[in-house]
């Protein structure tokens, strides 16, 4: 949450954003960008390797906006500066529709990141749009390439990443912390729900229960 007080955020989406990808931050580079590239629905052409995370800004703040939709400002969720790629995150707070993600807004993001780019940079730009997708397939622009992903598929990456952990190393504590976090919306990891529950048979007793309390 630290990183939502620094730049005096205070949305629920704000809070989310840093409440999750604040501790994601302090795992080694490699593991970081195999969880959110596994996260991602349609992920094969994403790089394999993205080298050492080399700078991350929340919320960055882009004033140059042309050939964007925008006239004051461009402000993504957060920038990842890897060393093979630079990465934009734009976040829905949730993934259901009513919290939808707008081709128009991936678009100005990449543009906007590409007006303050100086002469020679020429890293691969990708953009991950988090929650809020209405299909999985990646989306292609001149300037970019976006992939989409849901909470729900991060969530199960950072508990599939925390299986493949020695316990009690600094990572496993903080994915499990992560998992933690994701539970206070509400939200677990359904495999491991699901293998909590007791197995339970259908009996000619229970089809006679069941049609009584169906005459009822």
């Amino acid at each position: 949450m630290i990183h939502a007080r620094i730049k005096h955020k205070s949305g629920a989406e704000d809070k989310r954003t840093a409440l999750i990808f604040g501790p994601l931050l302090y795992l080694p580079a490699n593991t970081l960008w195999q969880i959110l590239r596994f996260s991602c629905f349609d992920n094969e052409s994403m790089p394999q390797k993205g080298g050492e995370l080399l700078h991350y800004e929340f919320w960055p703040n882009y004033s140059k906006t042309e050939h964007t939709s925008n006239e004051s400002y461009v402000e993504p969720d957060l920038l990842l500066e890897f060393e093979y790629f630079n990465l934009l995150i734009e976040i829905k707070r949730k993934d259901v529709q009513s919290y939808r993600q707008y081709e128009g807004q991936w678009k100005n993001e990449i543009q906007a990141f590409t007006n303050g780019q100086t002469h020679g940079e020429n890293k691969p730009l990708l953009l991950i749009a988090l929650g809020g997708n209405t299909s999985p397939e990646a989306f292609h622009t001149p300037l970019g390439r976006v992939y989409k992903s849901s909470w729900n598929s991060l969530l199960n990456q950072i508990c599939l990443r925390q299986e493949q952990e020695k316990p009690y190393t600094p990572a496993y504590h903080i994915l499990h912390d992560l998992e933690s976090a994701f539970g206070l919306y509400h939200e677990f990891r359904i495999r491991k729900w699901l293998g909590q529950i007791s197995p339970y048979g259908i009996t000619n007793n229970t089809s006679d229960t069941i049609r009584t309390i169906w005459k009822r």
